[in-house]
């Protein structure tokens, strides 16, 4: 279990690393100790300080579904993740220059809730209860982390 200290300097590093568009190694490289609450921790943490500097929470999304992306992430599990208002675009919206650094796209779900879910403590069924809608989304974003090429 990482440190408070190394959770906070984590998400200063992806913050860092998102807002000067310069990717970041693996966790998994740089701190081989951390585990799946740890990076959960780090994610929250950097969700904390986007907030702080006038952010909003837009929605919430599941990603790293596909056991491709998981082996080239070194993920065991598909994660789950806040959307922050400031990187929601529409269809058709034109992306700021420094939004198209090292561009990708993932398909991911996203979930419309009709109900705030707080835990710990939620489980599966609390989720779907909660959901009103499954949506595909195609998700472009700039890659901030390195992940390890899969072997051709």
């Amino acid at each position: 279990m990482l440190t408070p200290e190394q959770v906070e300097k984590e998400a200063l590093l992806l913050v860092a690393a998102q807002r000067d568009r310069v990717p970041a190694a693996l966790l998994s490289k740089r701190l081989p100790e951390a585990d799946v609450a740890d990076v959960y921790r780090i994610a929250g943490e950097s969700v904390r300080q986007r907030l702080r500097t006038g952010d909003t929470i837009a929605g919430y999304k599941i990603g790293i579904t596909s056991p491709v992306v998981q082996e080239m992430m070194e993920a065991q599990e598909p994660g789950f993740r806040v959307v922050l208002k400031s990187k929601v675009y529409l269809s058709g919206a034109t992306l700021p220059g420094n939004e198209v650094f090292r561009p990708a796209v993932e398909s991911e779900l996203a979930f419309r809730l009709g109900e705030r879910l707080e835990g710990p403590g939620v489980e599966a069924d609390d989720v779907l209860a909660a959901t009103t809608e499954i949506v595909p989304c195609n998700r472009g974003h700039r890659r901030t982390v390195r992940a390890r090429r899969r072997p051709n």
